[in-house]
């Protein structure tokens, strides 16, 4: 049952993200609909995605390349299409959490609060867990490294706008009713580090746009060595990130 009868929005995008999907989709059952844009995949993602009755497939085709500008768009104006209600603007690989996910936002739309803060975490394992087809990722993954980058905004109200700047991790400017939350209630956890020859093989695969090399954005997330020693930064400087 979903908070004061506010529906609830999961807008992602994603490319070949079979390992994580089933993941996803189990954290984010608590979502009346999941809105997820595809650019290409060639694995098994769409035909995961097509199988919950509560995702929406759309097509975003980039011809292959790293396009943030055209993300960067997508993720500050396709959340005010979807009415009433909260959303959450993630990228396949972040998990927002907390323990009691549908009181929290009831409590938000109590206090009046439209945007809540964030606590971010990098998380990290030595092997891609097994999907069991029941566990949560949350459960079996519960180690990570605080990366301020990750304190962002990622959940707001529709009566909340917002633009972001490149990747996400900053805002440019918010307008609407805007009221954040005094503490960082929530935490992201970027499932992104699981296994080091995961992050390896996910940079190899990334064939950088003329417009990213112009802005100089992504060359970190395209970069084999940078993912491989930031892999292991995380790795050696662990904690315990969940109960």
């Amino acid at each position: 049952m979903t908070p004061r009868g506010a529906k609830i929005t999961v807008l992602t995008w994603l490319k070949d993200e079979e390992h994580i999907i089933p993941f996803f989709l189990r954290h984010y059952a608590f979502a009346d609909r999941i809105i997820a844009w595809d650019n290409g995949s060639t694995d098994r993602s769409r035909e995961m995605l097509a199988a919950n009755p509560r995702v929406e497939i759309r097509d975003w085709d980039t011809g292959g390349l790293l396009r943030d500008d055209q993300l960067l768009q997508m993720k500050n104006e396709e959340y005010r299409k979807t009415g009433p209600g909260w959303n959450f603007i993630v990228d396949i690989d972040e998990f927002v959490w907390h323990p009691f996910i549908l009181p929290f936002l009831d409590e938000c739309d109590a206090r009046g609060i439209t945007l809540p803060q964030t606590q971010g975490f990098d998380m990290v394992s030595l092997q891609m867990p097994a999907d069991d087809g029941v566990t949560p990722l949350t459960d079996l993954v519960k180690e990570g490294r605080p990366n301020p980058m990750y304190n962002k905004i990622s959940v707001l109200r529709d009566t909340c706008h917002i633009l972001y700047w490149y990747g996400a991790h900053r805002i440019h400017s918010m307008s609407g009713r805007v009221i954040v939350s005094d503490q960082a209630y929530l935490k992201l956890l970027h499932y992104r580090y699981l296994s080091c020859d995961l992050v390896i093989e996910k940079a190899k695969r990334i064939r950088l746009s003329p417009q990213n090399i112009q802005l100089q954005v992504g060359l970190f997330q395209a970069s084999p060595e940078a993912q491989r020693g930031r892999w292991e930064e995380t790795w050696a400087g662990k904690i315990t990130v969940l109960p």
